[in-house]
């Protein structure tokens, strides 16, 4: 019994540090941008789910900010998440590796896109990403944006 709860807070303690980790890199990019370059997008709900040829990753939707530059594309949670060693944040996309940024829908509150990510990861680098916006408004504005981004 002691060994199974052993195994399990080392488990746990592992997913923590991973998670703590990623959170750094995240932290470190955050400050290490210049806000005024890029179009900000506060507190939207993101889904980020990675294409591969053995299937799709699972997604877990987070509070994140969208950034859009002239050259680069960048989503950032906004809060720590145990879950985070699970996902591919932060992401960033560039007009070199992404010719083709495709706007696969754009529903009544979602925007659905899929890129390519600048650096591969572990979780691969084609990456589709669901963007919940509630404002039409600002839906618009952001769908035009990434359309004309491409």
């Amino acid at each position: 019994m002691t060994w199974f709860l052993t195994i399990g807070l080392l488990i746990i303690g592992i997913i923590l540090l991973v998670s703590l980790i990623r959170w750094n890199v995240i932290r470190a990019l955050r400050k290490s941008l210049t806000l005024s370059d890029y179009d900000i997008y506060d507190n939207k709900r993101v889904t980020a789910i990675a294409k591969r040829k053995t299937g799709d990753t699972f997604g877990f939707p987070l509070k994140c900010t969208v950034a859009i530059g002239q050259r680069d594309i960048h989503v950032i949670p906004l809060r720590f998440n145990p879950f985070l060693f699970m996902t591919d944040y932060p992401i960033a996309f560039s007009k070199a590796t992404n010719k083709k940024l495709k706007i696969q829908r754009s529903e009544y509150t979602e925007i659905i896109f899929i890129g390519k990510q600048r650096k591969s990861s572990v979780f691969g680098s084609v990456v589709e990403i669901t963007i919940q916006v509630y404002d039409q408004e600002e839906k618009k504005e952001l769908v035009r944006k990434l359309k004309n981004w491409k």
